[in-house]
């Protein structure tokens, strides 16, 4: 990521992330992503704030996060909001703890599914 000069295409943003065109442009939609600048012609370019989002929103999905949970703290970071990105970071954090719980408490009935047989 070092070597590469920004802004980029949304071609080469979705190589760097492993995030699909298609889905970077579902995020465009729901403006979780901005463009920061055009090329003559018109192409998207997106500079490392895009690649960072990028990666947070790819890390909270795979960790069963939804968009829902994870929106507020997207549009506070890019807004630079700082108090509400504290806000909409302890709604996370508690939403994280309660998914936890949850996969705690499921790694426990695995575990007597494995004690009964």
């Amino acid at each position: 990521m070092n070597s590469i000069e920004y802004p980029v295409k949304i071609s080469i943003l979705a190589s760097i992330t492993g995030v699909s065109v298609h889905r970077i442009r579902n995020y465009l939609v729901e403006s979780l992503v901005v463009v920061e600048d055009k090329t003559a012609v018109g192409h998207q370019l997106f500079g490392k704030e895009a690649v960072i989002i990028l990666q947070f929103i790819q890390l909270s999905r795979e960790a069963g996060l939804s968009i829902q949970d994870i929106k507020p703290v997207i549009r506070e970071y890019s807004a630079k909001n700082s108090h509400k990105i504290h806000q909409a970071s302890e709604l996370l954090r508690e939403v994280i703890l309660r998914r936890t719980q949850q996969l705690h408490s499921l790694n426990n009935l695995l575990n007597s599914f494995e004690c009964t047989h």
